[in-house]
């Protein structure tokens, strides 16, 4: 199993974050923007590793390239920019002078199969591959060929309000999931698939 977590310089991050709340918070649509004065902090997302673990063909094969059936491990980054940050045209502002109560990193573990040609369609394939909390077991019916775990981002709970700052279903966009506008607390709603991990 392959493990992209975050980095000793990233948890330094984490704990800043947690103990000097930021001015301002940004979402932008691949990153979370914790404003200070003459700096700020990036949370984004990156592709870690492209898999290609072909697919299994049925009697009516069909000959389709490899790459058509890439898979991706997506993971959160975080770094500060010694620059003061300067909103774009796309930029919405989430969080004005609220303070981090609490913090945790949101963690998974992903897990790939090959895809399968259809019996009945000989252009359609699919693929049991998902993700599922690290602390439960995997179905053991699946032909798991890839585990990845992954720091996909963070949960922030603030004075009035809670934010989820981490990609959901393996995506690379932060602006597609409809949590980013709601006051949803995914903590409780998507325990089965994502391990929050509370930090001092």
């Amino acid at each position: 199993m392959k493990e992209y977590l975050f980095s000793e310089k990233e948890l330094k991050l984490i704990e800043f974050l947690k103990s000097n709340s930021p001015k301002r918070i940004w979402l932008e649509p691949i990153f979370y923007i914790f404003e200070y004065d003459n700096f700020y902090i990036e949370l984004g997302i990156k592709c870690a590793e492209k898999i290609k673990l072909g697919y299994i063909p049925e009697k009516k094969f069909i000959n389709i390239p490899i790459s058509d059936f890439e898979q991706y491990v997506m993971i959160a980054t975080l770094k500060k920019v010694n620059l003061k940050f300067k909103p774009q045209a796309g930029s919405e502002l989430l969080i004005v002078n609220e303070k981090i109560t609490e913090l945790n990193i949101v963690r998974t573990l992903l897990f790939y199969c090959q895809h399968k040609q259809s019996k009945e369609r000989s252009n359609f394939f699919k693929t049991d591959s998902y993700q599922i909390n690290s602390g439960l077991e995997i179905n053991k019916e699946l032909k798991i060929e890839r585990t990845c775990l992954a720091d996909v981002g963070l949960w922030i709970r603030l004075n009035n309000k809670i934010l989820n700052c981490f990609i959901i279903d393996n995506d690379d966009d932060f602006s597609t999931n409809s949590h980013c506008y709601q006051n949803i607390n995914l903590k409780k709603e998507k325990k089965e698939i994502y391990s929050f991990i509370e930090t001092d």
